[in-house]
């Protein structure tokens, strides 16, 4: 899989991320709490961008 040229640079920035309360948030495609601030992870996508199979088929 390609990687893709845009970057989402916090949780809070990222499609998955869901806030819940004033602290924090749950990372809807890991499952797991995160907080606003974090760092993105490698699996981050930015909330306008395509889903993967046609960002796949747009980088190829």
């Amino acid at each position: 899989m390609k990687t893709s040229n845009f970057l989402t640079s916090s949780c809070r920035f990222c499609r998955y991320y869901q806030t819940e309360g004033r602290r924090g948030g749950m990372c809807q495609q890991l499952g797991v709490p995160v907080r606003a601030e974090w760092k993105a992870c490698s699996l981050a996508a930015a909330p306008f961008t395509p889903t993967w199979e046609s960002l796949e088929k747009w980088l190829s």
